[in-house]
């Protein structure tokens, strides 16, 4: 029997908080685990506590703007800085799993914490950011773990082509917790 990786379990975590998201610009999440793989704290970009959401609410004035550009217009916390926020001793962070990339802004902040390692899986189309941190990143694409193996067997779980789904998690399961957007393949 095989297990999949923590990397690819937290980074599912983390996709997992995105679906979250109160942003109308990018769904983000991010998960803080230690040195054994305990779950210290979880995030994901938002406006805050008790605003309007952007997502089927009032869009803020960023809200249209391109990815990475007019932070300051965005009334969203980020994704890292919730789970930063969440965290109950930051000095025993070591790896953060995020959805995307950290912004600089986020990396200066877990730069002062005790994390070590960063794994993402889109990027940020902000070039300086990786040029903050100098501590081990591993970029981990969807397109790498799209087919996460399970506990039991060999079974394989994709996403099924052509389906309109916010795969990996979604939130459409059946009565039996099924996502009907996959397809489970034997071998």
């Amino acid at each position: 029997m095989s297990r999949i990786s923590r990397d690819e379990l937290y980074i599912f975590v983390a996709f997992a908080f995105s679906q979250r998201s109160t942003c109308a610009r990018r769904d983000v999440g991010c998960v803080l685990v230690d040195d054994r793989g305990h779950v210290l704290a979880t995030g994901y970009n938002g406006v805050a506590s008790g605003a309007p959401h952007c997502k089927g609410g009032k869009l803020c004035p960023g809200a249209n703007a391109e990815s990475g550009k007019s932070l300051d217009q965005c009334y969203a916390t980020h994704a890292e800085q919730n789970a930063l926020l969440q965290c109950a001793d930051v000095y025993k962070i070591h790896t953060a799993y995020c959805t995307a990339f950290p912004c600089v802004h986020c990396l200066k902040l877990l730069k002062n914490t005790g994390c070590e390692r960063i794994v993402y899986s889109e990027g940020y189309p902000n070039d300086c950011a990786s040029d903050v941190w100098d501590r081990e990143i591993r970029h981990l694409p969807l397109e790498e773990i799209e087919e996460m193996r399970q506990v039991h067997g060999e079974t394989v779980i994709k996403p099924t082509d052509e389906k309109d789904c916010s795969w990996p998690m979604c939130d459409c399961l059946d009565e039996h917790g099924v996502c009907p957007h996959i397809d489970l393949i034997d071998g």
